[in-house]
């Protein structure tokens, strides 16, 4: 989506959002909506297995926002 891309670009400046949050992994590519992380690729699969009730996850570069 051409609106949400830069705004991520911009975040992800931030030191703190460049790191997954549940593991350290560099450069995390995936968000938990409801609770407002940004986390791997790995720890995505684990989110998306809580169910959305839990942690809604969606790509920051792929999913439309």
């Amino acid at each position: 989506d051409k609106f949400s891309h830069p705004y991520f670009e911009q975040i992800m400046k931030d030191q703190y959002n460049r790191k997954c949050f549940d593991c350290d992994n560099a450069y995390p590519k995936w968000a938990s909506l409801n609770h407002g992380i940004f986390i791997c690729l790995n720890c995505a699969g684990k989110h998306r297995s809580l169910g959305v009730q839990i942690s809604f996850v969606r790509s920051i570069t792929m999913d439309n926002w």
